[in-house]
């Protein structure tokens, strides 16, 4: 119950005691007179502003303190600091018994410390053993030199509560019985408060946090909190039972109501939005049930048309979903937002392993996603993701576009159709459903890229620290990874093509995978039907082939090899060898337009020549090998046998050099200009056809 100070205890005081505002009378005891001091001169002064303010305190708690600031006043030079709990007290001739005034400091830390000269006890000090007025307090300073602003920490209260378990009483400073506060004559326009005792739990700053098992059905809890930002402070009542078991209220720091849910309506949960950091709040749950969870969550505001959501030190997730209104969830709490009063959301991690997902919308997005990072702009929207070790974008149908970019350290692109993973030391950054995909490894670290073809044609194009890949509607471009791995993954028909580079490349083509070395930079494609490869007379290439029969083309301009479900073809590759291994496989070498050489061994043969081209294309391990030149010149071959045994033909400008027992030629020479056949060891023969229209020239031993 509180009262006016002015009431019937007032009267009582006045008529027992000697006021202090005069001098005391014969035999008295003595009290302290406040100080007045005699302005010099007249000038403008602004009125000190003081606001006592609402304090809650424990019950039966003594030591318990408070301040008390002022704002907004002119220049000082002393205090009169009177503070007075209700009327007063019983001791003092009041009616209302309430929290004793413990101690009064209104030197340290205030706008007098370090320029006074001392305090003086305005009631004179309690008398031995007790205090004759508990519930009130005065002190009085001046300057030691000058003047002191009057802005500032005026007074530090401390308040006992032993033997009060609650209540609210008022807290005097502009009408005690000893008057009001003033500043040593200049007045001061005072606002009092009160003090409330409450049983209550401090909850501390409020972000994220949970009071799980509380029961208030054997009587109401408080809580006290305190916002970590301005937004929406937001409780959730968890519990089992029915609605109107559990009631939920909100109160501002002087128990203005904010917000309600009581017995009886459906209503678990609460969002008040708050206007700053730092405002104390009161939570009062009530109701019969005995087992609530209390979820307490300030981490969402809005600022115009900006929302705003904050993580905490803890692993938070964050999601963003568009549809018929903006749905932002943090940590499993959802807030929804209308579109057409909203131009960016901002989710900042703060630290913590973080997670988020950006929802795209159904109009063309543009996505920027860096380490930590993440952007998306509708055009009517921009979400954006900071501090944030872990980072989903999902598109939602239109051309989206995304960009992504690597650390400093070495990271790993993973990709398939329409989806892509950027991972590196301490992020992880995917795209979902989005049809173009840029990205970017150019800020160092040896960067690797994985990426998967679709079932459909798939077609990929490698270029110098670039590559693109399209399959169907998808489609990627990582850069500047030093390596690049790429898996048709067995779709229809894949083609790759890999362009020349300006260093020296190396290939080496399998049916089933082609690598290009250029400079410690690795590109590779595997499971693609048809590969080109584009080089130059610095670059060298190998193939190699199935298990079944094979064919391999050697060109002046190009080479290729080709098989079941296969083709691989080098083009501009002056020095080239192709091995075969088992099925039977056969090797054509063609000429250039100069003076060529072919060398054949069973087992290997070779064309050189090409004048400053400088050809080399070697086959190795073919069954049948056929020298067709075509192109001019004057082309001379060496066909060389081994000691088995031996049978050339020749007729015309062709020759076949067959092993003995054997129907099909080991070599197939045609329009040479001159062959020379070597006979070593064994039994070879030979069977001429005059006239030829070639040189044919034997060395060893050959029949007849």
């Amino acid at each position: 119950m509180c009262v006016d100070s002015t009431a019937r205890g007032l009267a009582n005081f006045l008529r027992s005691f000697v006021p202090w505002r005069s001098a005391p009378a014969h035999g008295a005891a003595k009290r302290h007179v406040p100080l007045r001091l005699e302005r010099l001169e007249e000038r403008r002064v602004l009125t000190p502003v003081i606001d006592v303010g609402h304090h809650v305190l424990l019950p039966d708690t003594p030591g318990q303190t408070f301040q008390v600031s002022v704002t907004g006043g002119d220049l000082v030079q002393g205090l009169n600091f009177n503070l007075q709990v209700a009327d007063g007290g019983p001791e003092w001739g009041g009616v209302i018994d309430g929290p004793a005034i413990e101690a009064l400091d209104i030197l340290t830390g205030t706008i007098f410390d370090g320029n006074n000269t001392g305090t003086v006890d305005l009631d004179g000090g309690p008398p031995s053993g007790s205090d004759i007025a508990p519930q009130y307090e005065g002190r009085s300073t001046t300057t030691d030199s000058g003047s002191v602003p009057a802005s500032g920490l005026l007074a530090t209260v401390t308040i006992d509560t032993t033997g009060f378990s609650s209540g609210t009483w008022d807290l005097f400073l502009s009408n005690t019985l000893n008057g009001p506060t003033d500043f040593a004559g200049l007045p001061a326009s005072i606002t009092d408060g009160s003090i409330r005792v409450l049983a209550f739990t401090d909850l501390g700053t409020v972000t994220d946090s949970r009071v799980e098992g509380l029961n208030p059905s054997t009587g109401v809890l408080w809580y006290r909190v305190q916002s970590s930002r301005a937004g929406y402070l937001t409780l959730i009542a968890s519990f089992a039972g029915a609605a109107d078991t559990v009631g939920l209220a909100l109160y501002d720091a002087n128990f203005n109501l904010l917000a309600d849910s009581t017995p009886g309506v459906e209503m678990r949960r609460l969002d008040y939005d708050g206007p700053a950091a730092a405002q104390n709040y009161w939570i009062k749950l009530s109701g019969a049930n005995a087992d609530v969870d209390l979820r307490l969550v300030n981490l969402v505001g809005q600022a115009g048309t900006a929302v705003t959501v904050s993580g905490t030190t803890a692993a938070d997730t964050f999601a963003l979903e568009q549809a018929a209104d903006y749905a932002v969830t943090i940590n499993g709490v959802d807030y929804h937002f209308g579109p057409a009063g909203v131009a960016t959301i901002a989710f900042n991690g703060v630290s913590g392993g973080d997670s988020a997902v950006l929802g795209g919308s159904t109009v063309v997005d543009t996505v920027q996603m860096n380490p930590k990072s993440a952007s998306l702009n509708t055009g009517t929207l921009l979400a954006s993701v900071t501090n944030c070790p872990t980072i989903t974008v999902r598109g939602n149908g239109g051309a989206d576009t995304v960009t992504m970019n690597d650390s400093t350290l070495a990271d790993t692109l993973t990709a398939s159709p329409q989806t892509a993973v950027l991972a590196g030391p301490g992020f992880t950054n995917t795209v979902e459903q989005m049809p173009n995909i840029y990205v970017y490894a150019r800020n160092g670290g040896r960067d690797l890229a994985y990426l998967n073809g679709g079932a459909s044609k798939d077609k990929i194009k490698f270029d110098t620290n670039v590559a693109w890949i399209r399959a169907g509607s998808y489609y990627i471009r990582p850069k500047f990874f030093d390596e690049m791995y790429v898996d048709g993954m067995g779709g229809t028909t894949d083609t790759a093509i890999f362009y020349d580079t300006p260093g020296v490349d190396v290939l080496a083509a399998s049916p089933t995978e082609t690598t290009v070395t250029t400079g410690g930079v690795i590109y590779r494609v595997t499971s693609f039907e048809n590969v080109t490869v584009y080089g130059t007379a610095i670059d060298t290439a190998t193939f190699s082939d199935s298990a079944g029969d094979d064919i391999f083309n050697g060109l002046n301009y190009k080479s290729y090899m080709y098989g079941s479900g296969y083709k691989v073809v080098s083009r501009g590759f002056k020095k080239v060898t192709a091995t075969a291994s088992t099925g039977f496989d056969k090797a054509r070498l063609y000429d250039t337009a100069l003076d060529d050489h072919y060398e054949c061994q069973p087992g290997i043969s070779k064309v050189t020549g090409g004048g400053t081209s400088v050809l080399s294309i070697t086959a190795q391990g073919f069954d049948r090998v056929s020298l067709v030149p075509t192109q001019g010149g004057f082309d001379t071959a060496d066909l060389y046998d081994t000691p088995d045994n031996y049978r050339l033909d020749a007729a015309g400008d062709g020759v076949q050099f067959y092993r003995v027992g054997t129907t099909k030629p080991l070599y197939d020479v045609l329009a040479v200009e001159r062959v020379i056949a070597h006979g070593s060891t064994g039994t070879n023969t030979r069977n001429v056809t005059e006239p030829l229209a070639i040189d044919l020239i034997f060395e060893g031993s050959w029949t007849p």
